[in-house]
């Protein structure tokens, strides 16, 4: 019985060839065969090196293109073909199951390689490959299953690298273009897609992994995020106040923290906006199971990030601070307030989390709590030391001195 040795065998320059072999290696890695050595561990671990190796190939580019053009009756190995071992693939993988995780894989090599490979292929075609990731995000963004939007999310982080690799700087004007031009009955998915790529945009950007050949280059797109701050802060109200969709309402949350922790954006912009306000509604909420999914959670993690990233000890700081005192005050220092009333319901995901935010709201304003002018600084520390006085196994009194 042969082994695959897949990882010993050089990439060939033949798009058919390695396309054949991929699908076999993967075929292999899934486990998905009914026959040969698919069980063999071996065999799985010399797939997996070989499908490595054949995402660092420059003939990746296609054959990642190919296999994301292909249906269920096309994604199959070819019987008269063989794997890069010698042997004859003894099954097709031409399931819908199959066709996602070959999917998937094409869009993390076509992410992989906008991160780090974009020197194998010519500037000029930088173009026709925006719009070649442009068409498989919206074909899979029809479908709309929890497998598909894995692979919506690879390509759109794919999108972004390749935004900062072409200098594409206009990619939020345009994409806010495409969704106001999209049919009306296209639009709510049209949404979807742009709350995940300006979520993904500044994290791309910023990503230590994603290779270029000038910093420069990133350092100026970065900026221009920046100015479009305003933007994405009205869109993402816009999203927030008319879509009652708790998918819409996450992706907001999880986009406004990623510019709030990725971007430099200006403290007044944050003050003024409405979404602090639509942010703290939900931290309000009278019934801890009011909003459904993970949008209490989120909705805490932006606000912590908040107070990190925009201390006390800044002056330029301080308007947004001083909106945002008695917002934090109002989640735990009055008897009806939400923290109190987790405290009294002995609901410890909701104490560890407000726990949380009184004691980031502790940190970062250090410098007003140390301040001889009377702030109602009492009010703060009280609230962190109940915090600290919660009985359990010492949960709380971690996250208040850690």
């Amino acid at each position: 019985m042969n082994t695959m040795t897949t990882s010993s065998i050089p990439i060939s320059s033949n798009a058919d060839e390695e396309m054949h072999r991929v699908l076999a290696a993967l075929s292999t890695v899934f486990n998905i065969s009914t026959g040969g050595n698919s069980n063999d561990n071996s065999n799985r671990e010399a797939a997996d090196r070989y499908l490595t190796q054949f995402q660092r190939s420059s003939i990746a580019w296609i054959v990642a293109d190919r296999l994301l053009s292909s249906t269920n009756s096309t994604v199959t190995s070819d019987p008269h073909s063989s794997t890069p071992d010698g042997d004859n693939p003894t099954n097709s993988i031409g399931d819908s199951s199959t066709q996602i995780q070959v999917h998937f894989f094409a869009a993390q090599t076509l992410h992989t390689k906008c991160r780090a490979d974009i020197l194998q292929i010519d500037p000029a075609q930088f173009p026709s490959l925006r719009e070649s990731l442009m068409k498989f995000l919206l074909l899979n963004l029809q479908k709309n299953t929890s497998a598909t939007r894995a692979i919506v999310t690879r390509l759109a982080m794919a999108l972004c690298c390749l935004a900062v690799q072409m200098n594409w700087d206009t990619i939020i004007d345009d994409l806010l273009a495409n969704l106001q031009q999209s049919p009306l009955e296209q639009q709510p998915q049209m949404m979807h897609l742009v709350l995940s790529i300006a979520k993904l945009l500044p994290e791309e950007a910023n990503s230590h992994r994603l290779l270029l050949v000038d910093e420069q280059q990133r350092r100026a797109f970065v900026q221009k995020l920046t100015l479009q701050a305003e933007q994405i802060m009205s869109f993402l109200f816009y999203c927030a106040s008319h879509s009652p969709e708790t998918r819409v309402r996450e992706q907001v949350l999880t986009c406004l923290h990623s510019w709030v922790r990725h971007v430099n954006m200006q403290p007044q912009l944050i003050q003024n906006s409405q979404l602090i306000d639509f942010t703290f509604v939900i931290l309000q909420a009278q019934d801890f199971d009011a909003h459904p999914g993970d949008l209490f959670d989120l909705a805490v993690d932006v606000i912590i990030e908040l107070l990190r990233c925009y201390p006390s000890d800044r002056r330029e700081n301080m308007g947004l601070v001083q909106k945002f005192i008695p917002l934090v005050m109002a989640l735990g220092y009055e008897v009806q307030s939400p923290f109190r009333r987790a405290v009294e319901e002995e609901d410890e995901d909701g104490m560890r989390d407000y726990c949380r935010i009184f004691t980031e709201m502790g940190e970062s304003y250090m410098s007003l709590i140390m301040s001889h002018e009377d702030l109602n600084q009492v009010q703060l520390v009280d609230l962190v030391l109940a915090c600290s006085a919660i009985p359990d196994n010492g949960e709380f009194i971690y996250i208040v001195f850690n």
